[in-house]
């Protein structure tokens, strides 16, 4: 039996992608591939895909990939971030640092860049950013 997360992404991501999808991934397998494909990653914040419940089962699993499911976290200067859920996630970007989250749902992100950091936080559903920069720093908001 296929994996019922992996049938829809199948058809939107690209063909180097598609042989390597067998229906039969572990989560870990399938958190790698959201993690490293931005299409995978565009289709489940704009279908919002798969359910917040599919995702909750996962949490634990997903947050060795900077993936936050109903959390409440501080990161300092991660490469990239995507929130889910009613997490609440505080990002502190520093120096020349550059940092991407992507979030959904009611998430919460915090924002406080400082030197030349650069962030860019995209935002789906109901998502907010609370924004606190230093004069060297950019961040730009992108309402999705």
């Amino acid at each position: 039996m296929e994996n019922q997360i992996t049938n829809p992404v199948k058809n939107i991501i690209c063909n180097s992608w598609k042989g390597r999808i067998t229906g039969q991934e572990t989560t870990l397998q399938l958190l790698q591939l959201f993690v490293s494909n931005p299409q995978v990653q565009e289709y489940c914040f704009t279908k919002n895909y798969p359910s917040i419940e599919k995702l909750d089962a996962i949490k634990d699993e997903a947050l060795f990939f900077n993936v936050f499911i109903n959390q409440f976290q501080t990161l300092i200067n991660p490469h990239k971030a995507f929130v889910f859920g009613d997490s609440v996630l505080k990002i502190v970007a520093t120096g020349f640092n550059v940092v991407h989250v992507s979030a959904t749902h009611e998430s919460l992100i915090h924002i406080q860049a400082t030197g030349h950091s650069i962030v860019v936080v995209e935002l789906y559903e109901q998502a907010t950013c609370i924004v606190h920069k230093g004069d060297g720093a950019k961040i730009r908001i992108i309402n999705k």
